[in-house]
């Protein structure tokens, strides 16, 4: 109903309110009913017209907050009378509810169910605002159909369903997906297991010496040290070299993950040997893969079965999905997640890393203090038990990279961080890289006394900064512009997709890189026009000759190209959330269409720079922030 406009119902009637959800990509026919563009931006100023990423991002903090309680609620949950929490233990005081994909939120990605249940939650709160006496669904989503057709029969609003053939359809899916989930789970552990039999243990692991312990995942391996040379990482960079020169014996340990640099555990053997040669018994390199065994792999098999037995006798569980303070219900929602969590293949991968890290570590000497790349993923939690169970002391996840505020993986319901039994497991402190990340984790209800600060490894190469801002000098040169890569490869496709189509609008000199992400290679060769140059140079090295950048709302790159004083223009998918880090910073555009981006390109193009005022990390060459944490002396 437009404003101003009365009803035509009786009086004492209350009017009919039809409620559109517009889940589709083609634009809305107009309609006097009421529309919620469910993953898109709306385009003019319709008041019947709402869209739900903005209207998400506009009651941002009150959403995030209800669904990470809601979680928690899930996890404390009474099921035949004991927690959920309980009813997963593994090990004692190890739960493996947190290393499950409902408890560890992964939202990076589009299709993740954690948008959809946070929309639903928003649109709750919209039908009852609106008074709506009927839903219409226009969506191919079967998880979202099931969760509003319920809703609407429990509040006894009328629902309807409207299906459309997509533009494109999607490919079907692959024959090892539609086996059983327990047969996938074991043909997973004969393969992973049998791999890693094979591999030779490093020289003297046990007898090295040392009593600082690094763990990451063999990728951001520099470039020179792939091929030639001691280890260099981009995750650790200084930091490396630091310890090498100072004579600090330190042990690293590297979990093994295929990709393009790295595609074999035969290869990443070659690597550690190579490493641990030139470290000269200073830095001991090892793959947590090395401490496979029969009996590692006959218990972690002993935990799967146990995981899906626990599976079966949770009958009930849908049930629990349904938040206390909400009609909506999103066991239709993480189903899938929760079925692939406890019998899929996700489950045997965690079992397996769970054997690995208490082989690993129950033969190393004592360790005074361990760091690891902290992203909460379910290995990093194996790890925390294991270091714990194995008497070692001090724990340090470091957050390496950029604290996003939609990336759920890094925040929980404040009663999360309570030790009780059976409670997230968490490293004694959290080493946080900038007064943003410290900031985030502040907010994010994280014990402040539990942080603590130390400079921004992975971006030392920020160093120095610009002298200023001001215009830019472009008569020497035709103007460039950056497409950074995403590690989702469809993303990478469509920031290349809409450059294409905005390039008409730019200068007819205009040059275009593209940086794909480290681990995920993209095919350009669809993109002709652009006459793409790809570059595998760092950040540091490209952004001094690019003049505007364009990137998804998730990469770090965008915090770089702000910091250099680069112009970012950043791609808005309503299908996911805002994950920028600039998000709420100046200086960083976001564009929900290739119109958008061609206006947005013009205007960067022809502006004058802008560098931050407030420094969004801790940086200095002699990191003195981490020599304290590890307590080097000078």
């Amino acid at each position: 109903m437009r404003q101003g406009e009365e009803s035509c119902a009786p009086v004492g009637q209350v009017p009919r309110v039809t409620l559109r959800v517009w889940d589709a990509q083609e634009t809305p026919p107009a309609s006097d009913d009421i529309t919620v563009l469910w993953c898109g931006f709306r385009d003019g100023r319709d008041a019947r017209v709402l869209s739900m990423p903005q209207h998400v991002e506009e009651q941002s903090d009150a959403l995030r907050a209800r669904y990470l309680a809601w979680l928690h609620d899930l996890g404390e949950a009474q099921i035949q009378g004991r927690r959920l929490v309980d009813h997963l233990e593994l090990r004692p005081g190890l739960s493996f509810w947190w290393m499950t994909a409902v408890a560890q939120k992964y939202n990076a990605w589009g299709e993740s169910p954690v948008h959809n249940a946070i929309k639903l939650f928003a649109l709750e709160q919209i039908i009852d605002t609106a008074q709506a006496s009927a839903v219409e669904l226009v969506s191919t989503d079967e998880p979202l159909a099931a969760c509003l057709e319920a809703f609407c029969a429990r509040t006894g609003i009328s629902f309807r369903r409207r299906s459309y053939e997509p533009a494109a359809r999607t490919a079907s899916e692959p024959r090892l997906r539609r086996m059983p989930l327990p047969l996938r789970a074991l043909l997973l552990a004969v393969r992973y297991v049998s791999q890693r039999l094979t591999i030779r243990r490093s020289r003297s692991r046990t007898a090295a010496t040392g009593d600082i312990s690094f763990f990451d995942i063999l990728v951001h391996v520099d470039g020179k040290a792939l091929s030639t040379g001691p280890f260099a990482s981009n995750y650790w960079t200084r930091l490396v070299n630091l310890l090498r020169e100072s004579k600090v014996p330190t042990r690293w340990f590297h979990v093994f993950f295929r990709h393009e640099a790295i595609s074999s555990i035969a290869q990443a053997t070659a690597l550690i040997e190579r490493f641990n040669g030139e470290g000269r018994g200073i830095q001991h390199h090892a793959l947590i893969d090395e401490a496979m065994s029969p009996s590692r792999a006959w218990r972690a098999l002993c935990d799967y079965v146990q995981l899906v037995r626990t599976h079966a006798r949770l009958t009930d569980i849908g049930s629990h999905f349904q938040p206390r303070d909400s009609r909506m219900n999103f066991w239709p929602l993480f189903r899938r997640e929760w079925d692939e969590s406890l019998r899929g293949p996700s489950a045997m991968h965690s079992c397996l890393a769970l054997g690995l890290f208490e082989g690993a570590l129950s033969g190393v000497p004592r360790q005074r203090i361990g760091v690891y790349i902290l992203e909460n993923q379910p290995w990093e939690f194996a790890l925390i038990h294991a270091w714990k169970s194995a008497g070692h002391g001090e724990l340090v996840g470091v957050a390496h990279t950029t604290v996003r505020y939609w990336d759920l993986r890094y925040f929980y319901d404040s009663r999360s961080y309570r030790r009780q039994p059976n409670s997230l497991p968490m490293p004694a402190r959290v080493a946080v890289n900038g007064p943003v990340a410290r900031q985030m984790y502040v907010r994010g209800g994280y014990p402040e006394n539990e942080l603590v600060d130390v400079e921004a490894l992975r971006y030392l190469h920020l160093l120095p900064r610009p002298a200023a801002e001001g215009p830019i000098d472009r008569a020497a040169r035709p103007p460039v512009v950056l497409i950074c890569g995403d590690f989702h490869l469809a993303t990478s496709h469509k920031l290349l997709s809409w450059m294409e189509r905005a390039a008409p609008s730019l200068p007819p000199d205009t040059q275009y890189l593209f940086k794909a992400h480290p681990a995920y290679a993209v095919d350009t060769s669809a993109y002709r026009s652009l006459d793409l140059q790809q570059t595998n140079a760092p950040l540091g090295e490209v952004l001094p000759n690019v003049d505007v950048v364009f990137a998804s709302c998730i990469t770090s790159a965008a915090v770089d190209s702000l910091y250099l004083a680069v112009p970012v223009i950043q791609l808005l998918d309503g299908r996911s959330f805002n994950m920028s880090p600039l998000r709420g910073l100046r200086g960083s555009a976001y564009v929900a269409s290739p119109s958008e981006l061609a206006t947005a390109l013009k205007s960067a193009l022809d502006s004058e720079r802008y560098r931050a005022d407030t420094p969004y990390f801790f940086l200095d060459e002699q990191l003195p922030r981490w020599r304290k944490l590890l307590q080097l002396h000078e």
